[in-house]
């Protein structure tokens, strides 16, 4: 291997040389951009002098409506209270005897179900007592005898058109605990049979009276009327004026009636197109419910769109108060932001910028927001600055400084268009339940998926197009009873067969 040494005075001379050319090379650089030119390295995008169409995409809100077989339970036991049949049997072939008959629930009844079937245990007590017969005088110190019964009633559950429990319910068991048997005279009266007769046959009796106080009293046409509603109320979403709101024109509803171990359920689906207004004045409430229908096949998510203006005014100022007055500094070089404008174009949303300092100039910026999924945040990618200039110390400023002010507008530019997307969770709840839901209804959404963000710019400002996904609910928590109700019957009733 040859090695070469040189002399020091050698490589003194060498870098003289060299750093005199790199002067020489930065004056011709920087004398050439201090001569006039009437062109410019970039042309200024034009403003865009036209609105966006406000147009409607369906969405879709899957809300179970739940009402739990315990609730039931206590509406009907609020319901069904103390002697509720009273009435008076009369055996075959003894005309001169009536026995008066008195049926009242010894404890609370019990509900549960089987997933297709709602199940109630009845726990009644039958008292008899003599009222008439040919010897009174015998007769009038009988004590009355009583008796205990189980009934177990089944039904399968549905809805009406009016959104009201339809249930029909079968007695199909007859646990007798005590058998009611009366003895007149020597002889015995087994009324056993009469009473299943009465409980069977009689419409006025226990089964109808059930369904027919459920009917009336259970029902989801609130719970589902308030959503329907409120859905059609016009939402704020933007904060200046004009002021534009979010509305949803509901089209459809369409229900699935389900029952599980512990609850009633309506899986309840409302389609709806959502659109924008500037406007509020004179609008009408929306059309009323419509009838429940059973033709719902879909799962409990949501699936909405909403659109939300974010006008170039607003975003003007939040750069102002980040931008002018500041003077960046870096390098030794300095520049002071003196206008900041904002504004649409067919390349997006477009920031221009008036420098003073050392160098007067405009920095022109296209930047593009884009969504980002998983962190679910707004940002801006294709953000680089462009020099409407041929000075070479404003693009000497450019390499020094564009960093430093792209990365103040992203913040403020990100900041208040993500304060935007913050707002969609109040929006949809707002959208679900305007209202407060009071003592007897808890309305809940979670699980709020943003799944994309599209941006669409116009002369005034950006629209911004958010899908979201979501998970919604109602529980209906109590259902006033209403008074008690008693069954009295005025006729008398003649078993076909009463055991000696």
């Amino acid at each position: 291997m040859i090695h070469h040494s040189l002399d020091p005075k050698q490589i003194s001379i060498r870098w003289l040389f060299a750093f005199t050319g790199s002067c020489i090379c930065l004056l011709i650089v920087l004398t050439s951009g201090c001569k006039k030119s009437d062109s410019v390295t970039s042309p200024i995008p034009t403003a865009l002098q036209d609105s966006v169409a406000l147009g409607f995409t369906e969405s879709t809100f899957n809300i179970p409506i739940t009402y739990s077989i315990k609730s039931l339970e206590s509406f009907i036991n609020h319901k069904l209270t103390g002697n509720f049949l009273e009435t008076i049997i009369q055996p075959e072939s003894k005309n001169n005897l009536e026995i008066g008959l008195s049926i009242s629930k010894t404890s609370d009844i019990i509900l549960k179900s089987n997933g297709k079937e709602i199940i109630c245990i009845v726990p009644l007590s039958a008292v008899a007592t003599v009222l008439n017969s040919s010897m009174n005088i015998i007769t009038k110190g009988l004590k009355p005898i009583e008796a205990k019964v189980v009934l177990e009633l089944r039904t399968r559950a549905t809805l009406d058109a009016q959104w009201h429990l339809v249930t029909k319910f079968n007695l199909v068991k007859t646990t007798w605990i005590e058998s009611p048997k009366l003895k007149v005279l020597g002889i015995n009266f087994d009324l056993q049979q009469s009473v299943d007769k009465l409980l069977l046959e009689d419409e006025t009796m226990l089964t109808a009276l059930l369904d027919d106080e459920i009917n009336k009293g259970v029902s989801l046409e609130k719970a589902v009327g308030q959503v329907w509603a409120d859905l059609q109320k016009p939402i704020p979403v933007s904060k200046e004026p004009p002021h534009i709101y979010v509305k949803f024109n509901c089209e459809s509803i369409a229900g699935k009636f389900t029952l599980s171990d512990t609850t009633i359920t309506c899986l309840t689906s409302i389609t709806a197109k959502v659109g924008l207004i500037t406007d509020t004045t004179g609008l009408s409430s929306g059309s009323s419910l419509p009838p429940f229908e059973k033709n719902y096949t879909g799962d409990n998510l949501s699936e909405a769109y909403l659109h939300f203006i974010v006008g170039f005014d607003a975003l003007n100022r939040v750069l102002d108060d980040l931008l002018i007055g500041n003077t960046f500094t870096t390098s030794g070089m300095s520049l002071n932001i003196k206008d900041v404008v904002v504004y649409g174009s067919d390349l997006g949303m477009i920031i221009k910028l008036k420098a003073s300092g050392a160098i007067d100039g405009e920095l022109i910026a296209t930047a593009t927001p884009y969504f980002d999924s998983t962190e679910q945040l707004l940002s801006f990618k294709e953000f680089d600055f462009k020099i409407v200039s041929n000075n070479a110390l404003l693009k000497l400023a450019n390499v020094f400084l564009h960093n430093m002010i792209r990365d103040s507008i992203q913040s403020g530019l990100s900041l208040e268009l993500n304060s935007v997307l913050n707002g969609v969770p109040n929006v949809i709840h707002k959208a679900v339940a305007e209202g407060e839901a009071g003592k007897t209804i808890d309305i809940n959404v979670c699980d709020l998926i943003i799944s994309s963000c599209d941006f669409v710019v116009d002369s005034e400002s950006i629209h911004l197009h958010v899908h979201t996904y979501f998970y919604a609910g109602i529980v209906l928590k109590q259902i006033t009873p209403g008074e008690p109700v008693r069954i009295r019957s005025k006729n008398k009733t003649k078993p076909s067969a009463v055991g000696k």
